[in-house]
Parts: structure tokens; C-alpha cells; sequence
């Protein structure tokens, strides 16, 4: 199920710490130090937060889209998954409908994704974008761009997804809520 970020605030400061703390969480942020804290908003003007709830209120992934309001597109769409690297069918499905909330409830027109080339999640979105929804491509790879705590530098690969194309895709074969 997915939820504002908002009403697991609690949950969410308490989980970010340890959840950050694990070697595959490492790609999360750009950045060469790690910021235990996360930080929600208290309305939805510079960023869109939202949370995958699973069985019994369990918070199963975070969902963030920072919004460039005067272009209506999505400078950058965050996830960590809470379980591991690869998201599970409810946290897949609750990004698919968190992107679908995006494209036809708040007017974004396109959304960037940044991700580490050696990440697994962003092979998976990779592999989403191009192949199953071709809904975006890749608009560059940025070489040697990024260093993270490790003091290792990384290639940051920015996609796109594209409103028109993944509404069709989502309409045609996503699952809905109601699944």
C-alpha cells in the first residue's frame, strides 16, 4: 500500500539509520559522507514523499520526488528499499503507482533518475525503462562522477521516463491497486 511519507515519520527516522548503515544502501546518496537523518516535509511544494506499506503497517520502501515546479518535471526520483536490494512485488508495484500518482494527479511531464552504473537496483530500473515499459532511455552516463563514503568513484547513469509512454504502459498491463 502505498502512503504519504508523513504519517510514518516515526518509522521512518527509525529505520533510515540502521537501513544506511548496510553495504547495499551505500549507493542511496550521491555523496562521499552519509545523512542518517531523513527529512519530511511538512507539504509537497520541493519534494512528493511517500512510503510502501506492507502487511501488518510494516514500512517496506520510501519513495522521493524532488520537483522543479516551474518545469512540472521531477529533477530526481529517490527509493530505498528497506529489505535488501531488489524490490519485492509490493515495493515495485507501490513505485509503479507512486510514478503513475506523479504523471496524471500532479501534472509532472518527465522524470529524471539518477542512479550509480555498478548499483543492482538501477540495472533493475534500467532494464524497466528501457525494455518492459519503454517508457524512457538513458541520457547520459556521467564517468568517474560520483564519490561515495568508500572514497571509490562511480559512473552516475541519468534516465528519463517519459509521461505519455508510461501511462500507456500503466493502463495497459500494470498492476493496480486493487491487485
Amino acid at each position: 500500500m502505498l502512503a504519504p511519507a508523513i504519517l510514518k515519520e516515526a518509522e521512518l527516522r527509525a529505520s533510515f539509520p540502521g537501513r544506511l548503515i548496510q553495504n547495499d544502501a551505500r549507493f542511496f546518496y550521491f555523496q562521499s559522507y552519509v545523512d542518517y537523518d531523513v527529512v519530511i516535509d511538512r507539504n509537497d511544494w520541493k519534494r512528493i514523499q511517500f512510503v510502501s506499506i506492507g502487511n501488518e503497517q510494516k514500512l517496506l520502501a520510501y519513495f522521493e520526488a524532488r520537483i522543479n515546479r516551474e518545469s512540472l518535471i521531477v529533477e530526481d526520483l529517490l527509493v530505498l528499499n528497506f529489505w535488501g536490494t531488489k524490490l519485492a512485488l509490493q515495493q515495485t508495484k507501490d513505485l509503479f503507482h507512486f510514478v503513475f500518482y506523479l504523471f496524471s494527479a500532479r501534472g509532472i511531464r518527465k522524470i529524471y533518475l539518477r542512479f550509480i552504473k555498478d548499483n543492482p537496483a538501477g540495472r533493475q530500473y534500467e532494464r524497466f525503462i528501457l525494455r518492459t515499459a519503454k517508457c524512457g532511455s538513458i541520457q547520459g552516463i556521467l564517468t568517474d562522477y560520483v564519490i561515495l563514503a568508500d572514497g571509490k568513484a562511480y559512473d552516475l547513469v541519468i534516465m528519463d521516463i517519459l509521461r505519455d509512454p508510461y501511462l500507456e504502459w500503466y493502463r495497459s498491463c500494470a498492476p493496480h491497486p486493487a491487485t
